[in-house]
């Protein structure tokens, strides 16, 4: 298993990245497994831990894989393209279908949020891409 902590701003298997308002920590993203899919030729998952301050957006963006979401610490709001805003708390899950734009926020101005993510697309491909306007 590979373990690479670094900052979300240089990491291209990113699954949320974004500005912060000033005098904001910046966020991490710690890779916890980068795997080839058995039987799933061309295939991989990721899994992430990402660690957000208080005050963190992202830009409107897409994920050209499925992406699921679960919330260890804080909570994060989800406002994806033609459904209502979905509020996170720990312990909750979402599944972030592929290809649908999307900004995800930290819920507090203050407190950090934890997400660990799961991200199955096919290998070698980026987690996120900016959102066509």
């Amino acid at each position: 298993m590979t373990r690479l902590t670094t900052t979300l701003t240089a990491i291209a298997l990113a699954s949320m990245t974004g500005t912060l308002p000033a005098g904001a920590d910046e966020e991490t993203v710690t890779m916890l497994l980068n795997q080839p899919l058995a039987g799933m030729e061309g295939k991989e998952v990721n899994v992430l831990q990402i660690d957000v301050p208080g005050g963190f957006e992202t830009p409107r963006h897409l994920h050209p894989g499925h992406m699921f979401m679960f919330v260890l610490e804080g909570a994060v709001e989800l406002e994806v393209e033609g459904q209502p805003p979905a509020q996170l708390a720990p312990g909750q899950v979402a599944y972030e279908v592929p290809n649908l734009p999307m900004i995800g926020r930290n819920m507090s101005a203050s407190e950090p949020a934890t997400l660990l993510i799961f991200a199955v697309s096919d290998a070698g491909a980026p987690i996120q891409v900016p959102a066509p306007e």
